[in-house]
């Protein structure tokens, strides 16, 4: 099976976006997913395709407002 490479925002800075957002469940509930896969996020980062709908939204948060140059990295699964 082939790898796919997934673009994300590091895990250190995923975490301080999630908790900028008012928590794991909070983030989760914006998505309509469950907690865990947020909570996976502070380990793998937020994918960028969901990061850029947390940009989106919420522009005007500065901790947000600190990932809109990000340099993504790649995690194989």
């Amino acid at each position: 099976m082939a790898k796919i490479s997934v673009r994300r925002l590091d895990p250190d800075r995923s975490t301080e976006v999630i908790e900028a957002l008012g928590g794991t469940t909070k983030v989760a509930r914006l998505f309509g997913i469950s907690a865990p896969s947020v909570t996976e996020w502070k380990k793998t980062g937020i994918p960028d395709y969901r990061l850029l709908v947390l940009q989106l939204k919420h522009k005007k948060n500065p901790v947000v407002k600190k990932t809109l140059g990000f340099k993504p990295c790649d995690l194989r699964i």
